[in-house]
C-alpha cells in the first residue's frame, strides 16, 4: 500500500511541478519496463503504468490495455497451497462472506471483500483499485479499451477487485457494452452482495446508474427472473421476507427492477408484500404499473390507507404514496376508495392528505365526476393548497383542462424508494 502511494505521489508531483516531469517519467518507465526487482512487483508496475498513461496518454497507447490486463491477472492469481498468506485467522478457516460460504483469497484483498458493504460501493476494497480507476481516466472515451479492462476486472478471482469493478461500470458513459453486461449478470447466481449492487444499479430511481441498450432489456429481465427463481429454490417461496438481510434486499432489488419495466413476473411478490406488510414501502413504487391487476391491488391499497394516522400522514409510509398508486392504476374501482380517504382527511383537517386525494381524483378526469359534491366545498377551505387542488379537480371533471397534478401535492413523480428506507442516513456518493 505504501509503495502504491509513493507511485501516485510521484505522478502528482510531475503534474504540479513540470520541472520534475522528465525525472519522474523516467522513474516510472524503469518501474514498468526495467528488470525484475523486489520493490517492483505487479501492483506497483500496474500503478506506474496507469499514472504514466495519465502523464503521457500516447506513450503506451497501442499496448496499454493488454499490458494492464496482464498485470491485473498476475496480481489476482488464485492462491494455491504453495502460496499461502501469512497465517491470519481469516485464512486458517472458512468464513461466512456476506451470505455465502467462501474461502478468502490472499491478504490484503480478501479482507476488503469480507468487510464489503454493498450500501457503500464507492469505497474501494482492493489496494489496486485507485490505480485501475486512474487507468480508466487515462483511457477516457476509448470505450472498447475500457470494456476489455472492465471484463478483466469483473472476471478476476479476487472478490475485492470484482466489487470495485462493479462500481467502476457506473462511470462508463452511455449504455453498458454487451460484454460488460454479460459479466455482470454472470455474477448474480452465486454472489449475493454483487446481486444487490447490480440489480439496484439498474433501478430507474436516482442511484441506479447502470443503463442498458433497448436490445439488451430482455436479457437483463430474463436473467433477473432466473436469479429470483434460484433464490426461491434455495430459501423458500417467501424470499421477499426472509430473515437474511442480504438475501432479502438482493431479491427485492431484482423484483423492483422487473417492476420498473412492468414485467408481470414481479407482480406476485408485490402483492404478497402488500398482503403481509413486509417492506411494503418498497412494493408501493412498483404496483402502479400493473393496471391489469387493479382488482387485487386496490383493496390492498385501501387497507393501507385505513391505517394512516391523520395527525401523522407521512409516517411510517406517506399516505400520498398510496393515493398516487391508486391514481396510476387508472381503474374506476379506485375512485370510491380515494373519495372515502378525502372525506375522513377533510373531517380531520389533514390538509396534506386532502390535497393528495384531490390530485388523485384529478388524474381520473371526467370519470371522477361523481365526487363533485365532495370537492365543491373544498374550494373555500382554509388551506391555500387545498383550494388550488380543488379548483384543478373541478376543471378536470368538466374537461376544461387536461388532468394533471398540482405542483404542491404528494401526487405526481414519486420520490426515490430509497428515501423511505428505515435505516441510518447514508453518505452521498462523491
Amino acid at each position: 500500500m505504501e509503495r502504491l502511494l509513493v507511485v501516485r505521489m510521484m505522478a502528482r508531483l510531475a503534474r504540479r511541478l513540470r520541472a520534475t516531469e522528465p525525472s519522474v517519467t523516467a522513474w516510472l518507465d524503469q518501474l514498468i519496463d526495467g528488470p525484475a526487482r523486489s520493490h517492483a512487483d505487479a501492483p506497483v508496475r500496474l500503478a506506474a503504468l496507469a499514472h504514466r498513461a495519465l502523464l503521457d496518454p500516447d506513450r503506451y497507447a497501442p499496448g496499454l490495455v493488454p499490458r494492464a490486463i496482464a498485470f491485473l491477472r498476475e496480481i489476482t492469481v488464485t492462491p494455491t497451497a504453495e502460496k499461502p498468506c501469512d497465517g491470519c485467522r481469516w485464512c486458517r478457516s472458512r468464513s461466512y462472506v456476506r451470505g455465502r460460504e467462501g474461502t478468502p483469497t490472499v491478504r490484503p484483498s480478501h479482507l476488503g471483500a469480507d468487510f464489503f458493504d454493498p450500501d457503500h460501493v464507492w469505497e474501494e476494497h482492493s489496494p489496486i483499485s485507485s490505480a485501475v480507476r486512474a487507468l480508466h481516466t487515462a483511457l477516457g472515451d476509448r470505450i472498447p479499451d475500457r470494456t476489455a479492462l472492465l471484463v478483466a476486472q469483473l472476471t478476476s478471482p479476487d472478490a475485492a477487485t470484482r466489487y470495485d469493478a462493479i462500481a467502476m461500470t457506473k462511470d462508463l458513459p452511455g449504455s453498458l457494452p454487451r460484454p460488460v453486461l454479460t459479466r455482470l449478470l454472470d455474477m448474480l447466481p452465486d454472489d449475493l452482495a454483487a446481486a444487490q449492487i447490480i440489480s439496484g444499479g439498474f433501478s430507474r430511481w436516482p442511484g441506479g446508474r447502470l443503463t442498458i441498450a433497448s436490445k439488451d432489456t430482455e436479457l437483463l429481465l430474463d436473467t433477473l427472473a432466473d436469479h429470483m427463481a434460484s433464490l426461491r429454490t434455495a430459501h423458500g417461496p417467501d424470499v421477499w421476507a426472509t430473515g437474511n438481510p442480504l438475501i432479502r434486499q438482493a431479491y427485492q432489488e431484482a423484483v423492483m427492477t422487473l417492476a420498473d419495466h412492468r414485467d408481470p413476473r414481479a407482480l406476485p411478490d408485490l402483492i404478497r408484500s402488500l398482503e403481509t406488510r413486509v417492506d411494503d414501502w418498497r412494493a408501493l413504487y412498483g404496483v402502479g404499473g400493473y393496471p391489469q391487476a387493479a382488482d387485487r391491488l386496490v383493496p390492498l391499497l385501501a387497507d393501507g390507507l385505513r391505517d394512516i394516522d391523520p395527525d401523522h400522514p407521512q409516517a411510517p409510509i406517506p399516505g400520498s404514496l398510496y393515493l398516487s398508486c391508486l391514481a396510476e392504476l387508472k381503474d374506476p374501482i379506485a375512485i370510491p376508495v380515494i373519495a372515502d380517504t378525502l372525506t375522513w382527511a377533510d373531517r380531520h383537517q389533514s390538509w396534506t392528505m386532502v390535497t393528495a386525494a384531490l390530485d388523485a381524483l384529478t388524474a381520473y378526469g371526467p370519470a371522477a365526476q361523481p365526487t363533485h359534491t365532495l370537492i365543491q366545498p373544498l374550494t373555500n377551505a382554509p388551506d391555500d393548497t387545498v383550494r388550488t387542488a380543488a379548483r384543478a379537480a373541478l376543471d378536470a371533471f368538466t374537461g376544461r383542462q387536461e388532468p394533471q397534478p398540482t405542483q404542491s401535492s404528494g401526487y405526481g413523480p414519486k420520490p426515490p424508494y430509497w428515501a423511505l428506507r428505515f435505516e441510518p442516513a447514508r453518505r452521498l456518493e462523491p
